[in-house]
């Protein structure tokens, strides 16, 4: 069971290429959780300029003017491929179907080709952060924030994982996505996975800087067993780093707004071979509000 707040506020980027081209002039970002903030940052500044008198309502969605989102045709879907990565701070279960609407609302489609989903919540078996586990935060001032959950090579997963795969094959079992995906997983972790999922995932997404990196010799051969694909990541090992997007919400909104979720979509033009779009969409809620899982 899950005793929660319904997410507050829908921030959507927009398109991203779109806002280097046409807002930022460059884009230019040291790494994911950098291109996160200043992502957010630009979205509801926007906003604010737009409505400077709007206060945030029961729930509200921002939506960054300048940079809308290039909505996908029925005639382009087919050639398109559309990945999202879903990074949950509090692995709520119920968040998995509210981030993939929002993604699906805002490039106009009916389901994605594959979702990777990422814990932004400490290593099993603890449930919240120790003092160590806010010396890497990728953006160097957010205390607050869990480090990524696979923090050994022999790690088991964290209680909080399979119910949250649980929602994700829900979520392929209505049509809304074709293939699920996993992030820095270690051996142990995809062994316990394969072992309980109905589906599995075809993608394990493993950063350079992590014990479970594509150079562990113990997660080649489980994925390889299972069909499973190794794909790298540069992301920081704090995705959503919490406190920094409070104050970005802060400064321009006047109220503190904590991340639930965030997820970032990409789309590729097959065709071309380009990326077409990328932006984030987060779910949002005040910053005293408080998510229990059981």
């Amino acid at each position: 069971m899950d005793v929660i707040s319904e997410v507050k506020t829908v921030v959507y980027s927009g398109n991203m290429r779109q806002c280097a081209a046409s807002t930022l002039g460059s884009w230019n970002v040291t790494n994911t959780t950098t291109e996160l903030l200043s992502a957010l940052g630009s979205a509801v500044t926007s906003w604010k300029a737009k409505n400077p008198t709007a206060q945030l309502a029961s729930t509200t969605a921002i939506h960054a003017s300048p940079c809308a989102g290039r909505t996908i045709s029925t005639y382009e879907r087919s050639q398109v491929t559309v990945t999202v990565k879903l990074v949950l701070v509090d692995a709520c279960p119920s968040h998995v179907k509210e981030a993939l609407a929002a993604v699906c609302l805002e490039l106009n489609v009916e389901w994605v080709d594959l979702v990777i989903l990422s814990l932004n919540m400490p290593a099993s078996p603890r449930t919240s952060p120790t003092p160590d586990d806010s010396s890497d935060t990728g953006s160097g001032s957010d205390a607050g924030s869990p480090k990524r959950f696979a923090s050994s090579p022999s790690s088991s997963l964290p209680a909080q994982f399979l119910p949250v795969w649980r929602a994700l094959e829900a979520e392929q079992a209505a049509g809304r996505t074709r293939a699920l995906g996993v992030c820095d997983l270690n051996a142990t972790q995809l062994t316990e996975l394969l072992a309980e999922a109905t589906v599995k995932p075809v993608v394990n997404q493993v950063a350079f800087s992590t014990p479970c990196s594509y150079k562990d010799e113990a997660v080649k051969r489980t994925a390889a067993a299972a069909g499973i694909q190794l794909m790298t990541h540069s992301d920081a090992s704090v995705m959503v780093p919490v406190s920094d997007c409070e104050a970005v919400t802060k400064k321009q909104l006047g109220i503190a707004l904590s991340p639930r979720w965030v997820a970032r979509y990409s789309s590729l033009d097959e065709t071309r071979s380009v990326i077409a779009d990328f932006g984030f969409v987060y779910g949002l809620v005040g910053a005293n509000t408080t998510i229990i899982n059981f």
